[in-house]
């Protein structure tokens, strides 16, 4: 009872002093698709937002936000410049290929800057780990029992769905991150005919034009799309370096922004945020946490508000 009443006094704290001291100064606002809604569970449905919406959004947020590049926010907020206007900054993560089918015409008719965060080892790959929850969703969709590790899973009306969808990325996130692609393939083997694969990633053509587009700037996601609560400088090397070298190889510019994948504070190791600042990156970004406040000032930790319809 104690140690609950401190954390709301706490957070109560926390709020007062950010009402009157540290007031907001802009919003880093992250996507992942942007296409058609599609007949999907709740559950997954989250990391999509429709065309329609997206334009809605962001033609709602221009009346209030000075858009910027994300090269432009380490200027305002190293300088203190502040305008009356907050910023705003959109981003996506991961590569989804509809980014540039569907979001891209829409930033450029509104001439909105926009940052894509490519996860350089996986595309081309139709199976990144990231659409694992979109195969199990799949796999789930098409059948109405699935025997996964010994355990029977009853799924035949949409809420057992939901249900079993839920249970089963449980199990997914359960496993040994390093170990996860070979492990999934094992769980579903029999369940893992083409039909489940969503070939939904960018391919290097289509990164190689955003990018000269001077509305849209390249990142990294690292290489594999892995938690970052790795220590060790090989894998920091190769997440980090290597997937800055290939993005750079490909578009033919630097890559100085970096997005952390899942994005909890405990998903970064200090080894991985001192890494990223030596091998180059100007800014990192996390996957929630609300506004950029008047003092921060960590370029490694900036926030973000994930968008949902």
């Amino acid at each position: 009872m104690f140690k609950k009443v401190r954390r709301i006094v706490r957070e109560w704290a926390e709020a007062a002093y950010n009402a009157c001291f540290n007031r907001p100064v802009g919003y880093i606002y992250m996507f992942h698709m942007v296409c058609p809604k599609a007949d999907l569970l709740a559950s997954i449905d989250e990391l999509r937002v429709s065309p329609e919406y997206f334009e809605a959004f962001l033609r709602e947020q221009q009346k209030h936000l000075d858009f910027l590049s994300i090269n432009d926010i380490h200027t305002r907020l190293s300088n203190k410049q502040h305008s009356d206007k907050p910023f705003g900054i959109i981003t996506f993560d991961d590569g989804y290929e509809d980014n540039y089918t569907y979001a891209y015409p829409i930033l450029k008719k509104l001439n909105i800057p926009f940052v894509i965060y490519v996860s350089a080892g996986l595309v081309n790959d139709h199976t990144p780990i990231w659409n694992y929850p979109l195969i199990i969703e799949r796999i789930i969709k098409m059948n109405s029992e699935l025997n996964i590790n010994g355990h029977r899973y009853i799924c035949a009306t949409e809420e057992q769905k939901s249900e079993v969808f839920r249970q089963l990325k449980g199990l997914l996130f359960s496993l040994p991150y390093a170990h996860l692609q070979e492990d999934f393939k094992h769980l579903f083997a029999e369940y893992l005919s083409d039909d489940v694969f969503p070939r939904n990633t960018l391919t290097w053509e289509q990164i190689a034009e955003l990018s000269k587009d001077p509305l849209c700037t390249i990142g990294s996601h690292t290489m594999t799309h892995c938690r970052l609560t790795i220590t060790d400088i090989a894998s920091l090397q190769y997440e980090l370096g290597e997937s800055k070298n290939l993005l750079e190889q490909h578009i033919g510019k630097l890559v100085t922004h970096l997005s952390y994948p899942y994005g909890w504070k405990s998903d970064v190791s200090a080894e991985a945020i001192s890494f990223a600042r030596k091998v180059g990156y100007k800014t990192a970004l996390r996957s929630f946490g609300g506004p950029v406040r008047e003092k921060d000032d960590d370029f490694y930790q900036l926030k973000r508000i994930m968008i949902h319809e």
